[in-house]
């Protein structure tokens, strides 16, 4: 029987060690894995996982793509992420636009979040991060091979 362990961040690098997955860590401690560009996305995804909160203690999983949304495709972008949201449980998939004084940026976000406070055990945990991680790559797969983005 699997035990409950506390969630820390050795709980996301033994996922993406026992997983195979070459990362690296931000200066947020947080933990990176980069896919090269691939035909059936339309792009490079990049895959945060991040402990978060006061406690450390929210599991956060974001996939961000190196897709730039032009200002006149962002309507359609918010509609599409949309209809994901409605039609999928996850991840959420959401326009992230982020205004500076060089530029203006739009980019899509997927992320999921888990509350750890009571602990996980490693098989829940790398099985709930499959789906997310695979949920998010069906995303990009339906967005740009149906929708054209």
């Amino acid at each position: 029987m699997a035990t409950v362990q506390t969630f820390d961040r050795s709980v996301i690098e033994s996922y993406l060690t026992n997983r195979g997955l070459r990362f690296f860590k931000d200066d947020d401690g947080d933990f990176v894995v980069q896919f090269p560009y691939q035909d059936e996305l339309g792009c490079e995804v990049i895959l945060v996982f991040c402990a978060e909160g006061p406690q450390e203690d929210v599991y956060s999983i974001r996939l961000i793509s190196n897709k730039r949304i032009p200002k006149d495709e962002w309507e359609r972008t918010m509609s599409l992420c949309n209809d994901w949201n409605k039609d999928k449980r996850f991840p959420k998939a959401f326009l992230d636009i982020r205004i500076t004084a060089e530029e203006t940026l739009a980019i899509v976000v997927l992320e999921q979040h888990l509350h750890l406070n009571t602990g996980v055990h490693q098989d829940l945990f790398d099985d709930w991060t499959d789906i997310m991680v695979s949920g998010g790559f069906q995303f990009w797969i339906w967005v740009h091979q149906q929708h054209g983005l």
